[in-house]
């Protein structure tokens, strides 16, 4: 909008025509249509939604670990070693 508004006037005008929010743009007013239908959205919703509105209920579930066969045995948590011997001829690049 400067670039359109800065060839009918100087550069300082079309800044503040542009910013002023007396000369909305096509895309502004768009904006503006889309704000006042969400508006009018929510004040029917806001109307139709009833007084008392619990939110959400629910339980807290409790996880148990100590049961013995979730448990992880010792032999599990050691890692295995390699045995292979790296490629050769060795990589150059890395």
């Amino acid at each position: 909008m400067i670039i359109k508004y800065s060839h009918d006037g100087s550069f300082t005008e079309a800044v503040s025509k542009t910013f002023d929010g007396q000369h909305p743009c096509c895309l502004c007013k768009l904006i503006q249509k889309g704000r006042a239908e969400e508006k009018k959205q929510d004040q029917q919703q806001s109307k139709s939604v009833s007084k008392f509105d619990p939110g959400l209920i629910c339980r807290s579930v409790v996880f148990d670990f100590t049961c013995d066969r979730e448990r992880i045995s010792s032999a599990d948590l050691i890692p295995k070693s390699r045995s292979d011997e790296p490629p050769k001829p060795r990589p150059r690049t890395a």
